[in-house]
């Protein structure tokens, strides 16, 4: 059994780490710190490396990308983690990637969004909750990730 850290890129994706790496000790298990490339994530990339004149966009490794920023952010909380990365639609992945290795818990950060917000565009954070067959552990946001995230 693994405890997954789900992340995206916000200011607090370092505490829903931090809880992992909590649970993962208590536990004696392994964590995960698992960061979805999403379809936005990938196309504004492949937009900005085109712009910048770098390497052929369809030779783009976006898992590797995605893998790359949950080393980042796990190693500033923990040194015993595996970093993963994926592609596609977040909430789908995380729950796929928590079935494959039979996860004790899935640990996710929880985002302030208006009713309006939430239907136009979703939560990942919820449609785990909603849809997850394992426990979910949420950490609440601070309002400055809040902002964050929202201004990308």
């Amino acid at each position: 059994m693994t405890i997954i850290a789900a992340i995206d890129r916000s200011d607090d994706a370092e505490h829903v780490v931090a809880e992992g790496a909590k649970l993962a000790e208590r536990f004696g298990t392994e964590l995960h710190v698992v960061h979805v490339a999403g379809q936005y994530e990938t196309t504004k990339r492949v937009r900005l490396d085109a712009s910048e004149g770098s390497r052929d966009p369809l030779e783009m490794d976006d898992d590797e990308r995605a893998r790359v920023h949950a080393e980042s952010v796990g190693t500033a909380v923990t040194d015993e983690f595996t970093a993963v990365g994926l592609v596609g639609f977040p909430a789908d992945e995380i729950l796929r990637y928590a079935d494959e290795r039979d996860a004790r818990y899935i640990v996710v950060g929880g985002r302030r969004r208006s009713p309006i917000g939430k239907a136009l565009f979703g939560s990942t954070a919820q449609e785990i909750l909603l849809e997850s067959t394992r426990p979910v552990v949420t950490v609440a946001r601070s309002k400055a990730a809040d902002d964050s995230v929202s201004e990308e």
